[in-house]
């Protein structure tokens, strides 16, 4: 039985994420499914060739803090997503893969989804998670977290640079950053 085959658990079938892919879209987001044979294969080849197809017909301005990824397939999997070694291991190669990759992540309260805290979460070491059950989620200490933060900051300024943002975007996207990293959903 394929994906497309198996009840809906969660929300994971591929019809449920296209209509939440074409609902952000509507609102300027780009929402990108990855696959669990991706996560699990460090197949990033498909992904980054569709951000750099958004990046050119879009442009970065528009792209930038815009850009939302979920692992799916683990919707059973009991495990938080920094806890799963494949989806850390994919986050990381599309990281190094990418160097606007901090200045493209979205924030989307509504949808409990935080592409900077993801960041940290995914590049970082956690000494520390406390289960919060009232807000359906945990709070953690990520060690090295302000290097993080400084490497997505210095990465924002440069991919600034590249794609000729005025000074006030980049401002905006770093302080974008640093919310999303420092707050909790």
């Amino acid at each position: 039985m394929g994906e497309r085959d198996q009840p809906d658990f969660f929300g994971e079938r591929f019809a449920d994420l296209r209509v939440v892919q074409e609902a952000l879209e509507r609102r300027g987001f780009f929402f990108h499914p990855i696959p669990k044979e991706h996560t699990e294969g460090l197949v990033t080849g498909p992904l980054l060739h569709r951000l750099h197809s958004t990046l050119k017909k879009r442009g970065f301005g528009n792209a930038a803090a815009h850009v939302a990824l979920t692992f799916s397939g683990y919707s059973r999997d009991p495990r938080e997503v920094y806890e799963i070694p494949e989806a850390r291991a994919f986050w990381r190669a599309l990281d190094s893969q990418l160097p606007e990759w901090p200045a493209l992540l979205a924030i989307l309260p509504e949808v409990r989804y935080n592409g900077p805290s993801m960041q940290l979460t995914m590049l970082g070491a956690i000494d520390v998670a406390v289960h919060r059950p009232e807000i359906a989620g945990y709070d953690l200490h990520v060690l090295g977290a302000e290097a993080i933060i400084e490497d997505a900051l210095r990465r924002i300024r440069q991919a600034g640079q590249k794609h000729r943002l005025p000074a006030t975007t980049v401002r905006n996207l770093e302080a974008h950053f640093v919310r999303g990293a420092r707050h909790r959903l």
